[in-house]
């Protein structure tokens, strides 16, 4: 289920120093192999490329320009001599655009980039497997968390050469926030001056992570934008929302929130602040106690919805009204924190989430919900 993804980071980072000692960012052991990360140069130009091999004969590549940041596909063949033919392909028609063909030396590519339209420019191409150094140079936080991105995301990590760039600062209930932008992607995300160096290396991470998506995304169209919904000397709720249309089927919008405990620098879910049902959480999202507990959990929040608002379509066009049967709509909610009580957004099948709505349920509705250890206590 989507709503752990974010959570269970944390619980991973935990594991990444046990795979930091035999993974050195592609290292030599990978150097026997055409697969793996490269930096160099595309005529004049400083390029990084992933290479990945699904067949015998058969690879896919991306790379981009380092000033640039953002993905360019590629698709080819491989050969038994070490060569490679890959082409660069345009979205969203899929026209050829220009062709490289690589050759492989130890940990070494080399070859040309030929312009297959216009001015059929040609360029050389010489690039090397990625290193530590690398990294080091890049200057991240040296914390669990980013160790085990960068060695699981070396693509994206070797993006953000450029430092954030400062945005608006604004008070929220007295306390200073400071928007930061990444250069590239154009991604703002928060910081918090008054916080804990973890948790800001969180929110840095997640700064990333997000922005990372924008720059991967083929259809060119993706937006991420949000705002403080609560900021208490314990929490920090953020409600934020996704546009983005990055080739599939249709333009996707949906909602993507943060709750963070400020002591611990985790990002919480929703059991750990309210149980509402006394199911055992389990968070194997394919075993049948995970969905006797999120049919549970559904029924009341949506009790607790009608007692506050007297319907779950009130206000709701007729035309959106026949996907609110039942509690389906509540079984994957997304919510935040507001300085008056919990909001719970309705989660809806793909086609209909211009359909999706939002209801505040006031903190005093929901005491008897508090679990044990919750930060709102």
């Amino acid at each position: 289920m989507k709503r752990y993804t974010r959570a269970m980071r944390f619980f991973k980072a935990i594991l990444a120093f046990a795979l930091l000692s035999t993974v050195v960012m592609l290292s030599t052991q990978a150097a026997t192999s055409s697969d793996g990360v490269y930096v160099g140069t595309l005529g004049t130009s400083s390029i990084v490329l992933k290479l990945e091999t699904f067949a015998p004969d058969e690879v896919s590549a991306t790379y981009y320009y380092r000033r640039v940041g953002r993905d360019i596909q590629l698709r080819g063949l491989s050969r038994a001599n070490g060569t490679f033919k890959l082409t660069e392909i345009t979205l969203p028609n899929r026209e050829d655009l220009a062709r490289l063909e690589l050759t492989l030396k130890g940990a070494a590519l080399s070859g040309t980039w030929a312009e297959l339209k216009g001015r059929q420019r040609v360029y050389n191409v010489n690039l090397r497997k990625v290193v530590a150094s690398d990294f080091a140079a890049l200057r991240y936080p040296s914390t669990p968390a980013f160790k085990q991105w960068i060695s699981e995301n070396p693509l994206d990590a070797l993006r953000f050469d450029a430092p954030m760039k400062t945005a608006k600062l604004e008070t929220v209930t007295g306390k200073r926030v400071q928007w930061m932008t990444e250069p590239k992607s154009k991604i703002t995300f928060p910081r918090l001056p008054r916080a804990n160096a973890s948790m800001n290396n969180v929110l840095i991470l997640e700064h990333y992570r997000i922005a990372s998506e924008q720059l991967q995304c083929e259809g060119d169209y993706y937006t991420y934008s949000s705002k403080v919904s609560l900021y208490s000397s314990r929490i920090l709720s953020l409600s934020g929302i996704n546009e983005h249309y990055c080739m599939s089927a249709y333009p996707d919008t949906m909602p993507v929130n943060y709750t963070f405990d400020l002591l611990s620098a985790r990002e919480l879910i929703l059991e750990d602040l309210y149980r509402f049902t006394p199911f055992k959480i389990n968070l194997d999202s394919n075993s049948e106690e995970f969905r006797k507990y999120v049919i549970a959990q559904a029924n009341v929040l949506q009790g607790l919805i009608l007692t506050k608002y007297g319907s779950m379509v009130a206000g709701i066009g007729i035309g959106c009204q026949r996907f609110y049967d039942g509690v389906n709509n509540l079984y994957d909610p997304s919510w935040f924190l507001t300085t008056k009580g919990l909001v719970v957004q309705s989660s809806l099948p793909h086609v209909a989430n211009v359909c999706e709505d939002s209801y505040e349920l006031p903190y005093s509705s929901l005491v008897k919900y508090l679990a044990p250890s919750s930060p709102l206590r």
